[in-house]
């Protein structure tokens, strides 16, 4: 899907560097798809610690 976005270009420079992308668009999907991922990540850590899950410790 094409979107339309204004990124400060720093920061596209920046992004561009991180990722190691050459072109804006891998760039900018590879960031959204490691936010994602991070968000779920945290959002599982948080139920894990609150006791969501019953989890038996390692032996």
């Amino acid at each position: 899907m094409r979107i339309t976005v204004d990124i400060p270009e720093d920061k596209l420079d920046e992004l561009l560097e991180i990722t190691g992308e050459k072109k804006m668009s891998p760039a900018v999907s590879k960031a959204v798809v490691e936010f994602l991922e991070m968000k779920k990540s945290a959002t599982l850590g948080k139920l894990i610690k609150s006791g969501h899950f019953k989890l038996k410790q390692a032996e």
